[in-house]
């Protein structure tokens, strides 16, 4: 049986994994690749999409158990005419506003599991914003919650 984790980042990698079709480079689990010092280490697989669990928490109750897992979506787009066009997107690129939109489209009250409330988006905010580089990385967070009863 599969961690809640995996079973969370699966089902939003599915529900983004035809993004590649808008220029997206690179959809995946995130495992460390925006930690590179190296700038252009980080960015030679921009645009990208990472997604990663942050946290699960249960409340453990008498008759059931609620379960709520905070899900990360990490969204980076370079441009090196600069931000603006790193944020807003270009011919070639999506631009991050534009795949965070798209996200929210695909996720934002969706259900993501079988069982499972619909996704909700708390939160949208730049991480990385370097305007001489061309570079802007921002995150988006969802919740997704659920209640087992027990018996």
């Amino acid at each position: 049986m599969t961690h809640e984790f995996e079973q969370i980042e699966e089902a939003a990698l599915a529900a983004l994994a035809d993004m590649a079709q808008l220029g997206v480079k690179t959809i995946a689990p995130y495992s460390g690749e925006l930690e590179v010092d190296e700038l252009k280490q980080i960015t030679v697989r921009f645009p990208c999409i990472y997604v990663i669990a942050d946290g699960l928490a249960i409340d453990w109750r008498v008759g059931s158990d609620e379960c709520r897992i905070d899900l990360i979506i990490m969204v980076g787009d370079k441009n090196y005419r600069g931000n603006r066009t790193a944020a807003r997107g270009s011919a070639n690129n999506p631009g991050v506003y534009s795949m965070l939109k798209e996200i929210r489209a695909r996720m934002h009250r969706k259900v993501m599991l079988p069982g499972w409330a619909p996704a909700v988006v708390m939160s949208e905010s730049p991480e990385v914003y370097i305007p001489k580089r061309g570079l802007c990385l921002y995150s988006a967070r969802y919740s997704v919650q659920t209640i087992t009863t027990r018996l």
